[in-house]
């Protein structure tokens, strides 16, 4: 059930509540449940999956009688969160955020891409372990500051990445030093103007992309984002002119993508690599990771 659709409905309803629970790497499983005189329960991880059931008498039945839906999250009743927090009410398990971040330890780094989840007691959970993050835009930027993430930090736990600046974000990458992960050789000409010298990490679009569906693909011909393979030597010489030394690769060919497709990511990454050469002290692929 859409939000707009949920929230119009508790005001008919006050005993209705509503849990989200999502956790993971892009946070992307979720768990609807609608409680009500009648309600709708759709199950996690499925796209299809919908059971109702009616009532005749409210008074007959309770949340914790419905022993055929969801009545706990991580060992917390939803019928005792309603009731201290009201309804609608947004849950996130934290152990399983946690949990996806484990299974991510073998990376040198894990960094978030906070679009998938920006709330701020998320982005403090995982600061505190050790999750670093990207900001798209300067309202990410301050999002991540509000978190507890030091914007000067020189290890730079918080890299914005975008295909173009606007004035604001402009404002913030010089104020406080952002490292910056280009997806357009125009920021690197406004960059060099703002922070001459700076290191620079460029979003190469590896000619082909793949996610769960054509909208989350963020690769190839039909991508806006980043800069197109053909033309990363160019890019390369462009930084250089302009006194920017190239030190990192990125590419994100889309969200929910397959191994078989993450694993050209990595042929093309070796490819982009020879072409940047001894100055390239990082590499990412990008994310995008299937949720198990």
């Amino acid at each position: 059930l859409p939000i707009p659709a949920a929230r119009e409905r508790d005001t008919q309803n006050p005993r209705m509540v509503s849990v989200l629970n999502c956790g993971g790497s892009g946070i992307s499983r979720f768990s609807y449940l609608w409680a009500r005189l009648g309600f709708v329960i759709l199950e996690p991880n499925s796209k299809s999956k919908i059971s109702s059931t009616k009532f005749t008498d409210q008074k007959a039945m309770s949340i914790q009688n419905l022993s055929n839906i969801t009545n706990q999250i991580s060992g917390i009743s939803v019928s005792e969160i309603a009731s201290q927090f009201g309804t609608p009410t947004y849950v996130y398990d934290a152990n399983t955020i946690l949990g996806q971040i484990e299974k991510l330890r073998a990376f040198d780094v894990i960094r978030f891409a906070q679009k998938a989840n920006s709330n701020i007691a998320v982005l403090d959970l995982m600061r505190k372990n050790g999750v670093v993050v990207d900001a798209v835009s300067a309202g990410e930027v301050l999002r991540a500051q509000a978190a507890g993430y030091d914007l000067t930090d020189k290890s730079h736990p918080v890299v914005f990445t975008a295909d173009l600046f606007d004035r604001e974000a402009l404002e913030l990458v010089q104020k406080y030093g952002l490292h910056v992960n280009a997806g357009s050789p125009d920021m690197l000409v406004q960059l060099s103007e703002i922070c001459p010298g700076a290191n620079v990490t460029l979003r190469i679009n590896p000619g082909f992309g793949h996610g769960h569906s054509q909208k989350t693909n963020t690769g190839g011909e039909q991508s806006k984002h980043g800069i197109w393979h053909e033309q990363l030597e160019e890019t390369v010489a462009l930084a250089d002119k302009h006194g920017l030394t190239v030190t990192g690769l990125h590419m994100h060919i889309g969200s929910g993508t397959d191994f078989e497709h993450l694993a050209q990511v990595c042929d093309s990454m070796v490819a982009a690599a020879k072409v940047v050469g001894s100055s390239l002290t990082t590499i990412s692929s990008g994310g995008g990771l299937p949720t198990p």
